[in-house]
């Protein structure tokens, strides 16, 4: 009895088995490692044959469950389906470039995605696979969205326009207000020169001036700036200034975080190739001196060396990193020496050409054949960069617009009764930062006598009624207890259920406007006042003139042949003596005038003051004669040895002053005497 065998060498087999496993380990790393979903799945059956963590993260779903769910009909909307379809036919041709869609998750949500495909082939050409790399852009809609109802919720009407290479001013926006205020689409006014969209304005400065805002940066305003037209006819407060070289405004009144792993293909090596290949971010695999071990196509273009040009070769020697960047890159080698994965970290790549790339790279630690190497996934940031610095720059023309016109934004949160606004509305309210943001605190600001009309306005016509908010009211400003005058407005947004749950807007401080208003008022009632004693003025001295003229045309009448000597000259003397009052009330109307222009003289000489007040005697006993006040005793008093006295004075304005103080005393006398005449008080 005996055996027989037959050894056979399974060395390479094994060998074979082992490489397959550090593969496979590989290419799980690669798909852990990925910042954006990854997704890949049969076209013809619709059968998910692999997917990342990050896709499960995202929708929610487990493996078992993404298994059974047939792709892409599973993940989105009808109308997405069809959109998808479409899409999917020039992934087939080869000739389509990105789409987005709603990604449908588990708990229904829906999750803004832009998406990238490609498709694998078989031996015979024929479609076998699909990959799809989706990227979360649900912060960048948001923010687009946020920029966009701070702008369209300011109360101040905004005018966009931009330089062209002639020169010429055009028209490129306008916001909500502007058509509120204007009464007009602006819309239908975009392409157009400022001169044609706005002719009235041809023959003024204000074309140049917003010419100079937008190429040399000159801040322009205008309290008042008159415009008519066909379409409008009004007056407006303009603010000019420049948002960029070549771009100005006028203004007048009235991506949730990335995810950071990328979809898993299936564990064989073919799969690993088109994960590895058809990655939209750059990967790098290198030992921990910095030797390139392998890298895919969007490594190449990133770097602009072919991959055989990059393996063997050393970050250091190529210089694709700065001198100061080298520092940052050490930290994350000493990093993955101890197993840890670095990043992402900003770093500025020397391309091969010498131009340079800004990328954001992550690292991670992997072993294949039992040595440690290090992944580095890089993505070409500069399109976020870019974005990054639009959003600035749009945050910047928000900022200095609120400036400008003293209105600050704010979002309030009625579900949780909170809300945040920005650092423009903090200086309105004289508030801090930190100053706890609530709508019991909100109130606190609002000005006692103001207080109850603004709790029933918002809890009748805001959260009941569910009208936009459009009210101007006071403030005391917590800082200094200062009054102000403020235009809060503001745009509700709803629950499924209709119930109000946010309040996005903006509050003005226009106490300076209400300041010129009060100011108007009360001109307005100080020229109605001048009116009406001017009326009562005239009214008097018609009254005044009739005394004197009675006496004239009284004592004319009567004097005829039958007269005595001594009769005729009494009756010239008051004659004269009235002729001379009438002159002075004609010569008080006119010191009236003089005084309004500022003109009035004082003409001094000297005079006899008996004679003064004997002439003020006759005119005031005619007077007396006029409005039956015989009764009362008029005496003229003074001392004989005075008789002479000579003093120096306006003889007009002297007698003026007698006369209106006697005629005052006779009138509202109704007895007894008055008594005039003049004392020697002192010698010196």
């Amino acid at each position: 009895l005996g055996f027989r065998g037959v050894d056979r060498d399974i060395t390479n087999r094994i060998q074979a088995e082992s490489e397959l496993k550090d593969s496979n380990r590989f290419t799980e790393t690669v798909l852990d490692a990925q910042l954006d979903t990854f997704f890949l799945f049969e076209p013809s059956t619709g059968k998910a044959i692999r997917w990342n963590k990050a896709f499960k993260d995202i929708t929610g779903y487990t493996d078992e469950e993404i298994s059974r769910m047939p792709a892409p009909a599973s993940y989105y909307s009808l109308e997405d389906l069809n959109r998808a379809e479409v899409y999917i036919q020039k992934v087939f041709e080869n000739t389509a470039d990105t789409i987005v869609m709603d990604l449908i998750c588990k708990d229904g949500r829906k999750v803004a995605t832009e998406y990238k495909a490609s498709v694998v082939k078989d031996d015979d050409g024929k479609p076998k696979y699909m990959v799809s790399i989706g990227r979360d852009i649900t912060d960048r809609i948001d923010a687009e969205k946020k920029y966009r109802n701070i702008v369209q919720s300011s109360p101040m009407g905004m005018h966009m326009y931009s330089l062209n290479p002639k020169g010429k001013l055009i028209f490129e926006g306008a916001n909500s207000a502007a058509d509120e205020i204007l009464g007009i689409d602006n819309s239908q006014l975009f392409g157009k020169t400022i001169e044609e969209a706005f002719p009235a304005i041809n023959n003024t400065e204000i074309p140049e001036i917003y010419k100079k805002a937008a190429s040399l940066g000159i801040k322009w305003h205008d309290e008042q700036v008159t415009y008519k037209d066909q379409r409008i006819n009004a007056a407006f407060e303009v603010y000019a200034f420049q948002t960029s070289p070549g771009k100005m405004v006028a203004m007048f009144l009235d991506v949730t975080e990335r995810k950071k792993t990328e979809e898993a293909l299936q564990d064989s090596e073919e799969r690993f190739k088109i994960i590895f290949e058809l990655a939209p971010d750059a990967i790098f695999l290198n030992d921990l001196k910095g030797e390139f071990i392998d890298g895919n196509k969007a490594a190449e273009e990133m770097l602009g060396y072919k991959k055989e040009n990059l393996i063997g070769n050393f970050f250091l020697k190529l210089k694709i990193l700065s001198v100061k960047e080298l520092s940052v890159a050490a930290k994350s080698l000493a990093k993955s020496l101890l197993g840890k994965r670095t990043g992402p970290d900003e770093f500025m790549l020397n391309r091969k050409d010498g131009t340079q790339v800004p990328a954001e790279i992550s690292t991670y630690p992997v072993k294949i054949k039992g040595k440690t190497l290090v992944l580095g996934i890089a993505r070409d940031i500069n399109e976020r960069l870019k974005s990054e610095l639009d959003l600035r720059d749009s945050e910047y023309l928000l900022r200095e617009s609120q400036k400008v016109g003293l209105i600050g934004s704010y979002v309030l949160d009625i579900d949780k009764g909170m809300w945040e606004c920005s650092s423009v509305m903090d200086e309105i309210f004289g508030i801090k930062k930190e100053y706890k943001k609530d709508i019991s605190s909100y109130f606190k600001i609002v000005h006692p006598k103001d207080l109850a009309m603004m709790n029933d306005y918002f809890n009748t016509k805001i959260l009941t009624d569910h009208e936009s908010f459009n009210k101007e009211y006071r403030i005391l400003r917590i800082s200094d207890q200062q009054e102000r005058w403020v235009h809060g407005m503001g745009k509700l947004e709803f629950n499924d259920d209709g119930s109000p749950h946010k309040m996005i807007g903006t509050i003005q401080d226009i106490t300076e406007r209400k300041l010129i208003e009060q100011d108007l008022q009360n001109a307005l009632e100080k020229a109605k006042e001048t009116d009406r004693l001017k009326i009562t003025f005239l009214a008097t001295m018609s009254h005044e003139l009739r005394t004197p003229l009675n006496a004239i045309i009284g004592f004319s009448g009567l004097m005829d042949e039958n007269l005595t000597v001594d009769e005729f000259l009494d009756f010239g003397k008051t004659i004269y003596s009235s002729g001379n009052h009438l002159l002075s009330i004609v010569e008080d109307i006119f010191d009236v005038t003089m005084i309004e222009s500022g003109k009035i003289q004082v003409q001094k000489s000297e005079i006899k003051l008996l004679t003064v007040l004997n002439e003020v005697h006759e005119i005031i006993k005619n007077e007396q004669f006029n409005t039956s006040k015989t009764n009362i005793d008029f005496n003229l008093i003074y001392p004989s040895s005075d008789k002479d006295l000579m003093i120096i004075a306006d003889l007009s304005r002297l007698k003026q002053i007698l006369i209106n103080l006697l005629k005052n005393a006779i009138k509202f006398t109704e007895s007894g005497s008055v008594d005039y005449g003049f004392e020697i008080v002192s010698e010196n």
